[in-house]
């Protein structure tokens, strides 16, 4: 059993990760980072490689990146860990990666006693700063986190070909069984699969393995996946039976038989134990009774600042101007349309509309059962009923937000078979009846018309649904469907506007039906998502084999667990992509829409709730505004049932407000876009100027910082409900801005959303993460979690130059308005 207490998962834009263990059994490790051990109490046995070391009380040892080693203990002992991604610094010192180090308390002699007892002050006092958190203590244990890297560079770095560790031929077959093993622990791994991965037979592998690691095989690769099983049973509220199969093990019987053999207990007993344990472990250390030596000041221990981005540009107030087309605020969008009929949901309409107020509104399912739209008589016969329907577009009218609704999906007893997608089951099957679908849609024209007037509902957007197209490799069947319920709708209105969902990689299937049928849209809706599948299948070919999960049952989502995270410009060469073959094709489309955009469009991606979603959004906002009419971030609220929900707060939910109300970062980007002017001055890649009619300026600029890892998948375990930022290069950035044309006496004012300003996610952490909160505490983080507000009187006189530092993630917006004398 271990107890974890983790004080801090990174420091400032450095990943490194802190915590206490308690370590009761044998726990093997394998992970890409540099790792700091050190023996508050008792004692440990750590074996790496071929050795085995004993630890105690201020005992410290470095392990290497990619090095396994096993901790085990069987009396009572508490050790603080230092995990340092060591990759981060390759922008500090070059190759640091290829850095060997060899730091071991055991090992210290004479000639480098001095180096050991400075290296063990600063770590020391790391874990005191770290654990009292006084005012600035983040800004000094990024100190000291240098402090530990320039030591290490220095005192403690040895030539790979003469390391201690280096790896024989039999460590080379035991790292690479064990490699093995920790890929694929959650799957079926029998001595045959290992045997084939190794190329050798798989009775001596077996032999060979117990006899290196002094434990069979079989046992190793159940302790794994104990091992892994523990922090869900621990920090989750899954079943037992879901923890067990998730992490590999076949059944639950054979679950509960390792544990007790391992930890003497039930899983639910061990958790009982384990949270009182945590209850009673108190992190206040008494530092005085370590041996601290005063740390020497070596001049020669020489380490570049922190990573920057460094940027200057000149901004001519008088230059020309283009109109600003705000094509971001122009469409919301949330799920379906029985989600609008809650009154949670009508609530945060009302605040968006209130604090940005945008055009349109997108959803889907008003088809859906849910809404009592279609049902048939004992006899057959269609009957409709739009009283939910009126309900819901009434209230979206009233607080002044215009239908755009997607006409789908197929009412039950109106489809020809039971194909589903999305948790609340929206059905995918084409009608049964073509004439009763034709029927359908024309009767709900007839009456939005009725009811609304046809000037009213001329304003509005209908879109035909494309889930169709998605599974079900019979296009002309999807094509004659889509024809007929254009026609349906134009029969009732001509000047109705009406378009379809097409997808980029049924582009010139899409195009040639509609110059078949001589079908001219009102507009063309597109979908795009910062994600790619991995290995060579497409989008399509992914949603096909992994979406499926029952026989009449489709999770669009789970096919995102096959994905990477795309590189950063990917969002935009979509839409060039898919912009250049309408016009190359001449299709004659009056307006564009992005009606579903984002990382991903999934429910449990950690990064929706965080600083990066910010830049992000303002990033592709800026680069795509003027490509198209109206672009719809997917989606705005984290009340949303295409899947599973979550307990957490931020569980990573797709919108910009969470379930109960607190604002994201998006959603105070939304709110700072919403201050600029309706002309541009200069747009760069990482800012854009505008000026309004009474000749303020604003400047929008952002810090933009991609993945460390250009092939990141998607739901990646090491990103935690704690730990999100550390996938991240994350650099500062310097931005200069040079105006010319200025003068006179200005108010400038300045705005920033980043970890500390405008970040609930952040805000959260800051108070412990509690996974369920009390109104005060909700209250506390939604007051805390505004965005950075300063101003100041200038007077100018000649260029005006600003010069700004950007955290990582940050978005700022610069606003100088002149003052006026009477």
């Amino acid at each position: 059993m271990r107890y974890t207490n983790e004080i801090i998962d990174t420091i400032g834009e450095i990943p490194v990760k802190l915590y206490i263990e308690s370590i009761k059994t044998s726990s093997y490790y394998l992970k890409p980072k540099l790792i700091l051990i050190f023996v508050i109490k008792g004692e440990i046995l750590i074996k790496q490689e071929d050795k085995s070391y004993t630890l105690r009380e201020e005992d410290v040892i470095l392990i290497n990146p990619n090095i396994m080693y096993s901790i085990d203990s069987s009396s009572t002992n508490q050790i603080y860990i230092l995990e340092i991604d060591y990759q981060y610094f390759n922008n500090l010192y070059n190759n640091f990666s290829d850095l060997m180090f060899e730091l071991n308390s055991l090992n210290i002699d004479e000639s480098n006693i001095e180096d050991y007892k400075s290296i063990k002050s600063i770590i020391i006092k790391l874990l005191e700063v770290c654990i009292n958190k006084e005012n600035g203590y983040l800004l000094m244990a990024k100190q000291l986190i240098m402090e530990i890297i320039v030591r290490l560079i220095n005192k403690f770095t040895v030539d790979k070909t003469e390391n201690t560790f280096s790896i024989n031929h039999d460590d080379e077959r035991i790292n690479s069984i064990i490699k093995f093993v920790l890929t694929h622990y959650k799957e079926k791994i029998s001595l045959q699969d290992i045997s084939q991965y190794m190329h050798l037979n798989s009775q001596y592998i077996s032999r060979y393995f117990s006899k290196q690691m002094g434990i069979p095989l079989n046992a190793f690769i159940s302790n794994v996946r104990l091992e892994e099983s523990i922090k869900d049973l621990v920090l989750s509220d899954k079943k037992i039976t879901f923890i067990a199969l998730e992490n590999g093990f076949p059944n639950l019987k054979s679950y509960f038989k390792v544990f007790k053999e391992v930890y003497g207990m039930t899983p639910s007993k061990y958790k009982n134990i384990y949270l009182n344990e945590i209850k009673e472990n108190s992190l206040e250390l008494d530092f005085s009774k370590f041996k601290l030596e005063k740390i020497p000041n070596h001049e020669n221990d020489k380490l570049r600042l922190l990573p920057e981005k460094k940027q200057s540009y000149v901004i001519d107030l008088n230059s020309s101007v283009s109109t600003f087309n705000k094509s971001w605020k122009r469409i919301l969008a949330f799920g379906r349309a029985a989600e609008g009929m809650r009154e949670e949901l009508r609530n945060q309409l009302r605040l968006v509309q209130k604090d940005i107020s945008f055009e349109y509104v997108r959803f889907h399912g008003i088809f859906s059962d849910e809404m009592r739209v279609y049902s048939e008589d004992d006899e057959g016969n269609s009957e409709y009923n739009f009283t939910y329907v009126d309900e819901l577009i009434d209230f979206l009218l009233e607080i002044k937000l215009k239908p755009f609704i997607e006409l789908g999906y197929m009412p039950d007893q109106l489809a020809s078979e039971k194909k589903y997608i999305f948790a609340w089951k929206a059905n995918i099957s084409f009608p049964k009846s073509i004439n009763k679908w034709n029927k359908l849609i024309k009767s709900f024209v007839k009456h939005l018309i009725e009811k609304y007037g046809s000037n009213e509902v001329q304003t509005w957007y209908f879109q035909i649904c494309d889930q169709w197209s998605y599974f079900n490799t019979e296009y002309r069947k999807y094509f004659d469907f889509f024809r007929e319920t254009y026609s349906s709708v134009k029969q009732v209105e001509a000047k109705l506007r009406i378009g379809g969902t097409f997808d980029l990689q049924l582009l010139d299937k899409y195009i040639s039906f509609l110059k078949d049928e001589k079908i001219v849209l009102d507009f063309i809706a597109i979908r795009t998502y910062s994600l790619v599948p991995m290995g060579k299948s497409d989008s399509l070919e992914l949603i096909n084999r992994f979406g499926k999960v029952s026989d009449n049952q489709l999770i669009l989502q789970n096919s995102i667990d096959y994905c990477l995270h795309a590189h950063e410009s990917f969002i935009s060469e979509q839409i060039d992509k898919f912009i250049n073959k309408i016009d190359k094709d001449k299709l004659n489309i009056k307006e564009i829409f992005i009606t579903e955009w984002n990382t991903t469009p999934s429910q449990k991606d950690l990064l929706h709730d965080t600083c990066f979603k910010a830049s992000f959004f303002v990033k592709n906002i800026i680069a795509n505004f003027n490509k198209v009419y109206g672009m719809a971030y997917w989606s705005f609220s984290d009340i949303f049932e295409e899947t599973k929900a979550s307990n957490n707060i931020f569980h990573g939910g797709l919108g910009f407000i969470t379930n109960n109300g607190i604002k994201k970062p998006i959603y105070y980007t939304y709110q700072l876009m919403n201050r600029l002017g309706n002309n541009i001055i200069k747009k760069e890649d990482d800012f854009i100027a505008t000026k309004n009619i009474n000749n303020s300026i604003q400047i929008l600029a952002f810090n933009y910082c991609h993945f460390i890892d250009d092939k990141k998948q998607c739901h990646s375990k090491d990103i935690t409900l704690k730990n999100r930022y550390h996938v991240f290069d994350e650099k500062n950035k310097n931005i200069s801005f040079v105006l010319k044309g200025l003068s006179g006496e200005v108010v400038m004012k300045i705005y920033r959303i980043n970890k500390e300003n405008g970040s609930a996610y952040d805000e959260w952490l800051r108070i412990g993460a509690p996974k369920f909160m009390e109104l005060d505490e909700l209250n506390y983080i939604k007051n805390r979690s505004i965005f950075e507000y300063k101003m100041k009187n200038i007077d100018i006189n000649g260029d005006f130059i600003i010069n700004e530092k950007m955290e990582p993630h940050e978005v700022m917006l610069i606003e100088i308005i002149p003052i006026k004398h009477s």
